[in-house]
């Protein structure tokens, strides 16, 4: 496959070893129709890079910043097409990627996609207990921001070949908050595909 829009018409083999990426293969696929084949039973993305190469499945998930690490060759020697991004946000070394959000035919297909992206804009986070003064919130989270701007742990963190793009906790707060504005009936659809997934009741 040479793009995303490929699949509307070729079918695509999947390693889905993660949840977060299953379901965004999911969506992709029962909402937007594309025409996915989804493979359960590897254990973890090395499994799934492995599968890759052994010629077992087409595409799995990765993260850009794990990927470009741990196999840069597959990019320098151009053996893989990146087909897609699932974050809300585009990477900026990614601009010619597409985001999922971007295959939207309509405003509501769009909201469910930007429900799906939205564990990729959580991430890992930091959070504190429930009931804090508003001070005290601000405080921890300028202290935390400042922290990552050590020079020692950017030297780590440059050393790693790894990416330090800290999302600020307001910002976090009003994604989070955001993905609870969707319309019950958009929410019906949203679950609707997550529990096509799950196995009978017996």
């Amino acid at each position: 496959m040479k793009k995303i829009e490929d699949t509307y018409t070729h079918e695509l083999v999947v390693s889905t070893s993660g949840a977060a990426s299953r379901m965004n293969w999911l969506v992709l696929d029962n909402l937007l129709g594309l025409k996915l084949k989804l493979i359960n039973g590897y254990q973890g993305s090395a499994d799934s890079r492995l599968a890759l190469e052994r010629g077992e499945v087409e595409a799995l998930s990765q993260p850009w910043p794990v990927l470009k690490v741990e196999n840069p060759e597959w990019l320098r020697d151009k053996k893989i097409n990146l087909l897609l991004q699932t974050g809300t946000d585009k990477n900026p070394e990614l601009p010619q990627v597409p985001r999922m959000i971007d295959l939207a035919r309509n405003d509501g297909e769009r909201a469910i996609l930007q429900l799906f992206s939205s564990p990729s804009t959580v991430g890992r986070s930091v959070m504190a207990p429930p009931g804090l003064p508003a001070e005290r919130v601000r405080e921890l989270r300028q202290a935390f921001m400042d922290a990552l701007k050590d020079p020692a742990l950017l030297a780590q963190v440059k050393q790693a070949k790894l990416d330090l793009d800290p999302l600020p906790g307001d910002e976090l707060q009003a994604a989070i908050t955001g993905t609870g504005d969707l319309p019950a009936d958009l929410v019906a659809k949203a679950r609707a595909i997550v529990d096509a997934d799950q196995p009978a009741a017996k």
